[in-house]
């Protein structure tokens, strides 16, 4: 047997493992991409829906949420807003009509403020017709980003939104 013949068949060799334990890691990371994203999803949609009914969000709660998805293996980055119903029927127009009533508005509580809120009182009390929204991607790059060999890495793979609104008193 010459250098060349051995050279090949070193190749080939190499060749079939990486096909054949290669493709299957990348394969199986994707599909694990795509269960987590499926269980973020429906993890944020439970946090919302929870909120949403009850009219509180609690210290406790948000960390088992945010615990629950840094299971999967990745940095997470959570982003909370709490639209407040600003009912205020007598607030005047700047019209010529001085009589005629203002409409409702929203005001937004962003997440540096729940939090802020959240570690102050340990809890947030929303009363009835307000929004709570949660937002939640990745941080890290997941192993599918990682072997990926022709995409971009600078995008997020896991993502979740989801929005409710607050279906009664639980507050101010």
């Amino acid at each position: 047997m010459n250098i060349g013949e051995s050279a090949a068949g070193i190749f080939s060799w190499l060749a079939a493992a990486i096909v054949m334990v290669g493709l299957p890691v990348i394969i199986l990371s994707s599909q694990n991409d795509k269960l987590q994203q499926t269980n973020w999803q429906q993890l944020t949609t439970e946090l919302v829906t929870e909120v949403a009914n009850t009219g509180e969000l609690t210290q406790d709660r948000v960390a088992a949420y945010e615990s629950a998805l840094s299971a999967s293996g990745v940095a997470v980055d959570i982003e909370m807003e709490i639209k407040v119903l600003d009912e205020n029927p007598g607030k005047k127009t700047t019209q010529a009509n001085y009589t005629k009533y203002g409409e409702n508005t929203y005001y937004s509580i962003y997440d540096t403020q729940v939090d802020d809120l959240l570690s102050k009182d340990g809890k947030i009390r929303m009363n009835e017709g307000w929004i709570f929204i949660v937002k939640a991607k990745n941080a890290s790059p997941t192993l599918a980003q990682d072997l990926d060999l022709v995409g971009s890495n600078d995008t997020y793979t896991y993502s979740a939104q989801a929005s409710a609104t607050v279906t009664t008193n639980a507050g101010y």
